[in-house]
Parts: C-alpha cells; sequence; structure tokens
C-alpha cells in the first residue's frame, strides 16, 4: 500500500495530533472494554497514520514521521492489550475480537511502518541530494577558478 493512500475512519483529521499537556490523553472511562480501548486506540492510530499521509503529501517530512510513530505507539499499545500475557507475564486472558479486527491490526501495523520507512528513506535521500548539489558547486567553482588561472 502506497504512502499516499487513504483509510476510511471515524476519527477526525484534527484528533490525530500529538495530545498538548493539558489534554486528556484517553477519553474512554476506567471501565471501558478490553475490546473497547483496543478500538479506541486504532481509531487513534489510524488518525495519526492521515495526519502523517496528509503532511507527507506536503513533503513536510519531520511531521509524517513524527505522526507515523506516533501511529506506531498506539498500535504497540494495542499489541499489549491484545497479547496480555506476552508482554507483562500476567495471567489475563485475551479479548475475543473479530478476525476483521485482528487483519485491520495487521494491516494498519504494516502501513505504518512501511509509510514511517519510505518517508525516511525520502528524507534521508532528499538530505543526500542537497549535500551533493553543495559539492557540486564547490567542485564546479574549483574548475572555474582553475580554468581561469590557465587563461591569464
Amino acid at each position: 500500500m502506497s504512502v499516499a493512500s487513504e483509510v476510511q475512519s471515524p476519527v477526525d483529521k484534527e484528533n490525530g495530533s500529538l495530545p498538548h499537556s493539558e489534554e486528556k490523553l484517553c477519553d474512554l472511562p476506567s471501565s471501558a472494554t478490553p475490546e473497547e480501548r483496543i478500538q479506541y486506540k486504532l481509531e487513534k492510530a489510524v488518525g495519526f497514520k492521515q495526519k502523517g499521509n496528509d503532511h507527507f503529501k506536503q513533503q513536510q517530512l519531520k511531521k509524517a514521521i513524527r505522526n507515523y510513530h506516533s501511529g506506531l505507539m498506539y498500535m504497540k499499545a494495542v499489541d499489549q492489550d491484545m497479547n496480555p500475557n506476552k508482554h507483562f507475564g500476567q495471567s489475563r486472558a485475551a479479548p475475543k475480537l473479530p478476525q476483521e479486527t485482528k487483519d485491520a491490526v495487521m494491516m494498519l501495523t504494516a502501513d505504518l511502518h512501511n509509510n514511517l520507512a519510505d518517508t525516511a528513506v525520502r528524507k534521508l535521500m532528499l538530505q543526500v541530494d542537497q549535500e551533493l548539489r553543495k559539492e557540486n558547486k564547490k567542485f564546479s567553482d574549483m574548475f572555474k577558478n582553475s580554468l581561469l588561472v590557465k587563461q591569464s
């Protein structure tokens, strides 16, 4: 799936931004079921992916990377909720989730990883290109100066 692909989600794109310190990190009540917590975190991760895609389209690669990374952090939390015994040695039963939700978790995690990698490589390529242009200009200037010296 490409970086600019669109994902349908009930998450408002404005909710995909990084939380401010005075903002609540979670709108769920403490009595929320594991399934509700997973769904909430999935929606937040989709919001970060969408926001990252928007930044990518605008060539704001650093912001895109930040949003994809934030989405992956939510996906890590989803994985912890889905597999509680795997992470903390807790003897808690894993929540019963429909296969569709499990597939969505796998797809979203893969998309976020791919988008993050693609964006990081593009950012690096732009930096290398800028450095090569600087070096090329220096070489070109040196060559022109050597020609001027030979003509004198």
